[in-house]
């Protein structure tokens, strides 16, 4: 196996865990590494020839993916499972990237924020994590520190969020479908909104309540749900929060929902469609076990006019074996895709943790996707839904000139910018009509409107 740059190696797979990346193999973070038990890998423990390049490695350096000059070709070798999973396909782009001395793709460049559960009703009185930190009662901590903190982060890190209105907690499934939350929560509705719209945020839906709109068979008594008796219910239901939703913003146009707990049965889906015929996109999980029942999603676009926009992480803690998602996912899409939920301090797991520690880590996160991917665009989740169609539509064609220049034809993209991650060793003299941007030692970003461009090396 010398010719694929293996000296020797172990006859059976052994289980990796962490990762190590190599230069900007994967760009968004040159040599990030990571030890994390939970993130395993299977692959041969092998040792490699001193002529072969590592790219990725498991955090105590077993080699996951190499390559090796050959004659006038080279090798790309993966030695791991990681790229049959859906987020190891940065796996795959680190390889295929590798194959030719120039390598063009096309990404959707957008950062989009989800805020779960927002607005939706507060709990009265007071929760003791709150209370012994800041002594406000929770709906004064939400209104004069949680907020403006969000807002906060916004400015200072290029964010906006889309918000996804919950109307009430009870867990009616049956009937009585009603406004029972009060005047103080619609007054949230009124105020959170308007600020969330000023501030360039989008407003979607998140439910009537959180019971996922699904029948029986969707793991419900194991998450504590109630489910749906049938198709008739959900639509009174869902009727209920377009009045309530309507009565404040009465001409707004609504376009994105996330199902409660990322729970949604195709009856659901389509009771959605009936009731808030505007609402075509649905942000649900990109992946997880079958188990969850969960509908997990790609970043799609369907026949009916609706998208898929997935989220890849979650949460105010954001640990490096989460942002290794974001990693991959930047590198495959040029996307970033992140949710919290205002009451995560209610968690069981979270009640010990403040809100300062909350914030901290929150604002490192926020100020981190701003360093290492200055390049995305903030988006709501409209918005990426344009910035989709932008790529979808997109047709592209590569050709050398005579004197070694990289012609580009873009085609379908009636004259947006269009984003495309260009790879290549050599060092790049000029451009023509188009810009490109330096994300590491020998990957760049390049953006167009034109429908030809080129590039000239020294």
């Amino acid at each position: 196996m010398a010719h694929a740059g293996v000296v020797s190696s172990a006859k059976q797979l052994v289980t990796t865990t962490g990762i190590a990346v190599h230069g900007d193999a994967l760009f968004g973070e040159n040599n990030f590494k990571v030890q994390d038990k939970d993130l395993t890998n299977y692959a041969l423990d092998c040792y490699l020839t001193a002529d072969s390049r590592r790219l990725i490695s498991s955090y105590n350096g077993i080699p996951l993916v190499w390559e090796r000059n050959y004659g006038k070709g080279k090798f790309i070798v993966i030695n791991t499972d990681g790229y049959a999973r859906k987020t190891g396909r940065g796996f795959l782009i680190a390889a295929i990237s590798r194959i030719h001395d120039d390598f063009i793709y096309p990404i959707i460049s957008s950062k989009v924020i989800f805020i779960d559960d927002f607005p939706a009703p507060v709990p009265d009185g007071t929760l003791p994590s709150i209370y012994e930190e800041f002594q406000m009662s929770t709906r004064d901590f939400f209104r004069n520190v949680w907020w403006p903190d969000m807002l906060g982060f916004a400015r200072r890190y290029d964010l906006k969020y889309t918000g996804f209105i919950i109307e009430t907690y009870n867990d009616h499934v049956h009937g009585d479908f009603v406004a029972d939350t009060g005047y103080t929560s619609k007054q949230y509705l009124v105020s959170y909104g308007r600020e969330l719209l000023k501030m360039g945020g989008e407003l979607g839906l998140h439910g009537y309540n959180h019971q996922p709109l699904a029948p029986a068979g969707y793991n419900q008594k194991e998450l504590d749900y109630n489910p749906w008796e049938n198709t008739v219910k959900m639509e009174q239901a869902l009727t209920e929060l377009k009045h309530y939703v309507a009565d404040v913003y009465p001409d707004y146009v609504l376009r994105a929902y996330v199902p409660p707990s990322n729970i949604l049965s195709p009856e659901g889906r389509r009771t959605i469609r009936k009731v808030f015929p505007t609402v075509n996109i649905f942000c649900s999980l990109y992946d997880g076990t079958y188990e969850e029942r969960c509908y997990y999603q790609d970043f799609d676009r369907h026949e009916d006019d609706s998208y898929d926009v997935p989220r890849i992480s979650a949460g105010f803690i954001i640990r490096d074996n989460v942002y290794w998602k974001n990693i991959y996912i930047a590198n495959a899409y040029g996307i970033i895709s992140h949710f919290v939920h205002p009451d995560e301090m209610y968690y069981t797991e979270e009640e010990n943790i403040s809100w300062l520690l909350f914030r901290k880590e929150f604002g490192e996160y926020a100020k981190r996707l701003k360093e290492d991917f200055p390049w995305l665009r903030a988006a709501t989740t409209s918005e990426v839904a344009q910035h989709m169609d932008t790529y979808f539509d997109l047709d592209y064609r590569t050709s050398y000139l005579k004197n070694g220049d990289l012609k580009i034809k873009v085609q379908g993209h009636k004259g947006k910018e269009v984003f495309f991650v260009f790879k290549s060793s050599k060092q790049i003299k000029r451009v023509a009509d188009c810009s490109i941007r330096k994300l590491g030692d020998e990957t760049y970003l390049l953006v167009t409107k034109s429908k030809q461009c080129t590039i000239s090396f020294e």
